[in-house]
């Protein structure tokens, strides 16, 4: 590796690395910077949500999570290793990707260099290991690039914030676990370029033991989790997948029942849905909502399966009392949820499948007239009540105490938080738990159910990073398994990373 600088020289104290004062002693660079080796860094498959964003934490690949954090840089206070940059400054950065500024050089003409090192890092030998950045340049393909120890690689043209990432996990070999990267831009003849670096992380990671169930639509994401359920099922309940109100009665009512809920499109019936009918051979179908929800041809679609029935109302809330009328007088608990939201009642479907009651939707400021009847005919012993005033009032929880000797409500701050509370009524030694996005409803009803049939919780995230109560529950869970429910627009790549910590 002629030309290059040394690594293998003495070794000295080198303010600024972080985690270890200890780095290799550098030699003088050469002029138009570092020449680089001709081995190629193992690209790792970069999350598409990062590469596309990459503001935050970088997250390891799908199936791992972060340990360890070796090094990061904004260039908040200027450039590290100052004695070895050359034409790169720190610039403030429109938008940047991290804090205010970036590493920057622009250049015009012909024979130019531009470069900057990152100071020296221990980490594990072995060790899963990544380097990640942002960057942004107008400069031609193979005029970016990036190293560390023996491996460099050429960075595509993107002149919009782009997302890359390396495995760096062989280069711990070279030097017993140190680690020096460096950038380097070059400028195209006879025209002006520019790079722009930042939110660079240097990180290792760890496989976890999480698995993504993802379909390619809604409706293939909640076939997927009906093939959980085993074949000759008593049971299938289908609701329409564009609209939220008549599904949460039925994910509550399927779960009580250790049935799937599936989706469908109004007015026909997906292929994916079909299959999975085919496959679970169910005693009974029924179709939530009126022919305005789910049409009359769906339902006649749905007859080649298995006998079918239709629970629809006039409103959402008289379909959720139709559905709480199957079950029988005397039961334990029957909970209450807003049917202006989604959130309250689908993660508590699993809980009302837990317990075994029924779920009746209410508007916020008074019992529907079906809920009351439903509540009398019932005669719970508890009735709980999902979400905090005023999502459900006081005036509501009041008149509940009319039905019921014990009313009590459960609710947090926000939609997350209350997730985490219901996730708390399950026993802590649950051998699994299920996470779906917080911001819409298809992916997370669906599951309601299979997770409300397996006695296990269902918690929420926002779609880009789980939220503190989220993860200080699932800390809480010994389970040993997570399912994430959608594809990367649902819960990016960081979400499942953060849930893998939370596993053992």
């Amino acid at each position: 590796m002629a030309g290059r600088w040394s690594r293998r020289g003495t070794r000295a104290l080198v303010t600024g690395v972080v985690g270890s004062a200890l780095a290799v002693a550098l030699t003088a660079a050469p002029a138009l910077g570092p020449s680089l080796g001709t081995a190629s860094a193992n690209t790792a498959s970069i999350p598409t949500s990062w590469r596309a964003d990459p503001r935050g934490q970088a997250p390891c690949v799908e199936g791992s999570s972060r340990t360890s954090t070796l090094y990061t840089q904004s260039f908040e206070s200027g450039l590290p290793e100052s004695r070895f940059v050359n034409r790169f400054a720190r610039s403030t950065a429109s938008g940047a990707a991290a804090g205010s500024y970036s590493a920057r050089a622009s250049l015009t003409g012909t024979g130019s260099s531009a470069y900057f090192f990152l100071p020296y890092v221990l980490g594990s030998v072995g060790t899963q290991t990544r380097l990640a950045f942002a960057y942004r340049s107008n400069a031609a393909q193979a005029r970016n690039t990036v190293a560390l120890n023996s491996f460099a690689s050429s960075l595509p043209t993107s002149t919009s914030w782009r997302g890359a990432m390396f495995d760096v996990t062989s280069a711990t070999r070279d030097e017993g676990g140190w680690l020096g990267a460096w950038f380097q831009h070059n400028v195209t003849p006879g025209s002006s370029t520019y790079m722009a670096v930042d939110n660079v992380q240097l990180f290792t990671c760890r496989p976890n033991a999480t698995e993504r169930i993802a379909g390619s639509s809604r409706y293939a994401t909640a076939a997927l989790l009906a093939d959980r359920f085993d074949p000759g099922v008593p049971v299938v309940f289908v609701a329409r997948g564009d609209n939220f109100p008549d599904a949460l009665s039925a994910s509550a009512a399927a779960a009580a029942q250790s049935s799937p809920v599936l989706l469908t499109l109004p007015s026909q019936l997906p292929t994916e849905t079909a299959a999975a009918l085919e496959h679970l051979q169910p005693e009974e179908i029924i179709v939530v909502g009126n022919e305005g929800s789910v049409s009359k041809s769906v339902a006649t679609s749905l007859e080649a399966y298995a006998p079918v029935r239709r629970l629809g109302g006039v409103n959402r809330y008289e379909t959720s009392a139709l559905i709480a009328a199957e079950f029988p007088p005397e039961v334990p608990v029957v909970f209450l949820a807003t049917g202006l939201n989604f959130a309250d009642a689908m993660t508590g479907g699993a809980l009302v499948g837990h317990r075994g009651g029924p779920l009746l939707l209410t508007p916020p400021d008074a019992l529907s007239e079906w809920a009351r009847e439903e509540l009398a005919r019932l005669q719970p012993q508890e009735i709980v009540v999902l979400g905090t005033h005023p999502t459900v009032t006081d005036t509501v929880l009041q008149q509940a105490t009319l039905y019921a000797p014990t009313v009590r409500r459960i609710g947090g701050a926000n939609r997350y938080a209350t997730a985490a509370l219901i996730a708390s009524e399950f026993p802590t030694s649950v051998p699994h738990t299920y996470l779906a996005t917080g911001t819409n409803f298809p992916d997370g009803l669906a599951a309601g159910a299979l997770a409300g049939s397996e006695g296990v919780p269902l918690l929420i995230s926002a779609p880009r990073g789980m939220a503190p109560e989220t993860t200080a529950r699932l800390t809480a869970i010994t389970e040993r398994r997570g399912y994430l429910l959608g594809m990367e627009d649902a819960l990016n790549s960081l979400v499942r990373d953060q849930y893998g910590r939370t596993l053992p």
